[in-house]
């Protein structure tokens, strides 16, 4: 059985608001607790109604990338790095100012609370109710991407442990 890919959504207008480093925090570095978008569109910004209207029907919320990667990082330097094998790759991202706007501006969507293994008929009609979004200057871009390592690029070798 094949793992489904997980949906990520890129926000036009350079990102959201909470979605800088740092600003979002449920205090915990577990994965299942990342920093995320829990909810009812945030005061002053009717603006994103459309997307969380989406978001509500299909029990999503955005997690955003560049802060799960800060929290990989942080749990991994908490527990040991040895147990973390993206954690030296993932550190060195987050040092790379550029990488950290690119990041700053992607968020994967998590459905019922699950990271990635939503089933995939989930994922297509979330997709398809985000499409509409697209363009609009709201989702500048969507994309699945593969979950399964033997379809990834492999960790570049300066940072394997």
């Amino acid at each position: 059985m094949s793992t489904p890919p997980t949906l990520v959504a890129y926000p036009g207008r350079g990102g959201y608001p909470w979605a800088q480093s740092g600003s979002i925090s449920s205090g915990s570095t577990s994965p299942r607790a990342w920093p995320a978008w829990p909810g009812p569109t945030p005061p002053g910004a009717s603006a994103l109604r459309p997307l969380a209207d989406v978001l509500d029907a299909h029990g999503a919320t955005l997690v955003s990338q560049l802060a799960a990667f800060e929290a990989y990082v942080v749990e991994a330097e908490r527990e040991g790095p040895e147990g973390y094998p993206l954690y030296r790759w993932t550190k060195a991202t987050l040092q790379d100012p550029a990488k950290r706007v690119k990041h700053m501006k992607a968020f994967a969507l998590h459905v019922a609370g699950q990271e990635v293994y939503y089933p995939e008929g989930t994922a297509d009609a979330l997709e398809a109710a985000l499409q509409p979004l697209l363009g609009g200057g709201l989702v500048s871009r969507l994309s699945r991407h593969d979950t399964n390592p033997a379809n990834n690029p492999p960790i570049p070798a300066e940072y394997r442990s």
